[in-house]
């Protein structure tokens, strides 16, 4: 195995005194012939005096496992060789012991195609025997599935993500345990869960995952239970609302706001539906499904950035678009260009999920796109920044100060609504008319 020259450094640092493997994903993706910049490395360095080496790279201290740093465009981690006994709360063993035997650290690893070490001589290590696994693109927990699950519930959201994001085949024993004890899931955190099911939510085969296992879904949402059997009755719809919202992720691009978005966008509709001359309507349903999905946001512990922006796409993602280039300018004025495609990536996608009556709306999504396209290729005025007039030229005119954040922005909503030619003879014209 060729190991990239910085982390090859790495390892040279730690190997005057003690073992150094690569181990994990970073091993396991080079066999299959990907590029990883996760690193995780193991050591029977005790973790001060791994600390101490790498001082200078400024790592973070997790006692008593091991440090993290960055290192060029890695992320590195090096962990202490070590056995695990029991478990004091589903994720954390109860006892831990440092080793210094790769074969004894292998066997607390969660899945067998991640118990390959490497040397820093490019030599891989196969204390269990896993390379037939790893060559078959094969899943299967390290020893019994049952005990595995039981030192740490979240491995069990881990496998299905493993599934999904590498396309793997799986051990039907592993896939039987992880199923039937699905509900040990609600011993977890949505903070515990974050990180696992957002790697899962941006996979390639997330859809497929899910769609096949539901009770997934409906172990982690409530709501996803209920949506499972939850028939829209709307012409427009040929699927349940589980089904629905799945699809509408899958169609998402991959980002995380997008299809966090998608994700929770619907599920308002399980308490608004009413059914009028035989067809589901679903009055309000986009404010519901927003505060249904600020309440799972915030249990995640997202940045409340990132929060705000995923609701305020929910919010309106029943908002219907205007086809006019003012329209999109205030729209960008408002909420950024960022947040008005993305909410277009969220619209189309949601109607490339409906039934075929639905498809017309595909149609104006494309308008739209180009719409938004022309005001930023040509620099139609979408901010104050816009103006083809300083503000210094507007003060001279008289205006006063405390007043400039106002002309500015009127100054502006002209020039959106056609109502003003963009250079400063005709803004400063205005202003004298309008302002003094």
């Amino acid at each position: 195995m060729n190991i990239p020259e910085p982390i090859l450094s790495i390892m040279k640092r730690l190997e005057p005194h003690y073992q150094v493997y690569l181990v994990g994903g970073f091993v396991r993706d080079a066999v299959w012939g990907k590029e990883s910049f996760d690193v995780d490395m193991c050591t029977d360095s005790p973790v001060q005096e791994c600390a101490q080496i790498f001082k200078d790279l400024r790592p973070s201290i997790y006692e008593p496992y091991g440090i993290k740093f960055k290192h060029n465009e890695y992320d590195i981690e090096i962990s202490i060789l070590r056995k695990e006994t029991g478990t004091q709360d589903l994720r954390h063993p109860e006892i831990m012991e440092a080793v210094d035997s790769i074969e004894i650290d292998a066997k607390r690893r969660d899945f067998t195609i991640n118990t390959l070490y490497c040397d820093s001589e490019g030599l891989i290590h196969d204390p269990l025997a896993a390379m037939n696994d790893v060559l078959g693109y094969r899943l299967k927990f390290v020893d019994d599935p049952y005990t595995r699950i039981q030192e740490d519930a979240l491995r069990i959201l881990r496998f299905y993500r493993f599934i999904a994001q590498h396309n793997l085949n799986y051990d039907r024993e592993s896939y039987k345990v992880c199923k039937k004890n699905i509900d040990l899931l609600n011993k977890l955190t949505l903070r515990q869960m974050r990180d696992e099911f957002i790697k899962l939510l941006m996979s390639e085969g997330f859809q497929e995952l899910v769609l096949s296992a539901p009770w997934l879904l409906s172990e982690i949402f409530d709501e996803y239970r209920i949506a499972y059997h939850f028939d829209q009755k709307n012409s427009y719809h040929q699927y349940s609302l589980y089904e629905h919202s799945i699809r509408v992720v899958g169609a998402c691009p991959y980002d995380e706001s997008i299809r966090l978005a998608a994700l929770f966008h619907d599920l308002g509709k399980l308490e608004t539906q009413v059914i009028e001359d035989g067809q589901g309507r679903y009055p309000n349903h986009a404010k519901v499904s927003a505060a249904i999905a600020q309440r799972y946001l915030i249990e995640m512990e997202l940045p409340k950035k990132q929060c705000l922006f995923i609701v305020s796409l929910i919010e309106n993602h029943t908002l219907r678009f205007e086809r006019t280039t003012s329209h999109f300018q205030h729209l960008i004025r408002k909420h950024g260009e960022v947040w008005v495609r993305s909410l277009l990536a969220l619209k189309r996608a949601d109607n490339a999920s409906k039934s075929s009556k639905a498809s017309y709306q595909l149609d104006n999504c494309d308008e739209f796109d180009g719409i938004v396209n022309t005001i930023i290729k040509e620099n139609y005025p979408v901010s104050v920044q816009d103006i083809n007039a300083s503000s210094e030229k507007i003060l001279e005119l008289g205006i006063k100060k405390e007043q400039l954040s106002k002309v500015k922005e009127d100054i502006l909503d002209r020039l959106i609504d056609g109502l003003l030619e963009n250079n400063e003879e005709a803004i400063l014209s205005y202003c004298k008319e309008a302002w003094l």
